[in-house]
């Protein structure tokens, strides 16, 4: 019969997960970092790849990605910061000791995209647990710090991020619950990068045309022909 793990035993496997998601995190950062520092030298073993009868094409491609995934990540860091300060003036506020220490803890957790920021709520709600007299101060952690990140993972960032990056909100979000099934934490890490580089590909081949039209942020349509589709789908449901 398995014997039940103990307290410890517990805590130590939830702590080595965390580092391992932690390290996979900083991997992935620091090499989408060496590609966007080196994409001159990868842009030109993809033209020699290519040929040169295609270099305009290639060019704009990969420039285009760069600029996009850039924009990402300079966009990320500053949610990721804004919301490490904003949780530290909320748990100074509260009166909970050691509040920068956590407001640090949460940004950088932020980079593990809808996982690593519950990670972070944690220690902050045990230690409030263990040093106030009741509930409020808990509970208080808990709701502020649900309806930011609501507010942020779930508002802003699909906003900016479609606006700034060529896709769409809705492409936003599921491109990371299709990245998260295909490679588990690191498609999670990588959904938004590798989603903008697709739609970069279909907006300069026209093979790939269907990724920009599904995923890309630019209406389709004329707007003469959004307005007869609108007009046509409002007549289906009046008199015959």
């Amino acid at each position: 019969m398995p014997s039940i793990p103990k307290p410890l035993e517990i805590i130590g496997r939830a702590l080595v997960a965390g580092i391992v998601a932690l390290g996979t995190t900083f991997f992935v950062f620091i090499l989408v970092i060496f590609i966007l520092i080196y994409h001159v030298d990868l842009m030109d073993r993809l033209v020699h790849m290519v040929g040169g009868s295609r270099v305009n094409v290639t060019t704009q491609t990969v420039t285009d990605a760069v600029q996009s995934v850039s924009r990402y990540l300079f966009l990320q860091t500053a949610f990721n910061a804004g919301f490490g300060v904003l949780v530290a003036l909320g748990l100074w506020a509260l009166g909970l000791p050691n509040a920068l220490l956590f407001g640090m803890l949460a940004a950088l957790s932020r980079f593990v995209p809808y996982v690593g920021t519950w990670g972070a709520a944690l220690p902050p709600f045990l230690l409030s647990v263990a040093v106030s007299d009741g509930w409020a101060q808990p509970v208080a952690i808990l709701g502020g710090w649900l309806a930011a990140e609501i507010l942020i993972a779930n508002v802003l960032e699909p906003w900016v991020y479609g606006a700034k990056t060529g896709l769409s909100p809705l492409a936003v979000i599921l491109s990371a619950f299709f990245w998260a099934w295909i490679w588990g934490g690191t498609g999670l890490l990588l959904a938004i990068p590798l989603t903008v580089s697709l739609v970069v590909l279909g907006k300069y081949m026209p093979p790939f045309a269907f990724l920009q039209t599904l995923l890309g942020s630019e209406a389709r349509l004329e707007p003469k022909v959004q307005l007869y589709n609108r007009l046509l789908a409002v007549d289906q449901h009046g008199p015959v």
